[in-house]
């Protein structure tokens, strides 16, 4: 089945650093990355090939339109950033069966550019203004194949 790794109050073992604390944004909990470099740790069973899932916007869609991710350390791609303001983006990632390891793997976003949380605007007054900000993301999903 697909599972979901998502903000929360008990997430701490997936988000290690880089990451505010959950916020309730609507009917959705979020983090936001507040480092240039954030990281999603995630188990996975065994060593296959296996399809993601990532819901995330960024914070300021005037400003930010790209972001490097790194899957265990090497490059997966780059993803160009949508904009729909009723909708969180979502992206598809295939995980390569060479990289994957069987148990603890590392997602690592990379935004093309950080704003202030005063920059992004009022979505994000729960932040200090100063704060540089990323990403939003939703939540990540590995596929059922």
């Amino acid at each position: 089945e697909a599972v979901n790794v998502e903000p929360g109050p008990r997430d701490r073992v997936f988000f290690r650093g880089g990451w505010s604390a959950p916020h309730g944004d609507g009917s959705i909990v979020v983090r936001v990355s507040r480092s240039p470099r954030a990281i999603v740790h995630f188990p996975l069973p065994e060593k296959r090939a296996y399809e993601i899932a990532l819901r995330l916007d960024p914070v300021a869609p005037d400003r930010q339109n790209r972001v490097t991710v790194l899957f265990n350390r090497q490059l997966l791609g780059r993803l160009h950033l949508t904009w729909n303001p009723e909708r969180v983006g979502m992206y598809r990632l295939s995980l390569p069966r060479d990289r994957v390891r069987a148990g603890d793997n590392e997602l690592e976003l990379i935004p093309d550019t950080l704003v202030t949380a005063a920059e992004a605007g009022s979505r994000f007054a729960w932040l200090p203004p100063t704060e540089r900000l990323g990403l939003r993301l939703w939540y990540l999903r590995v596929l059922d194949r």
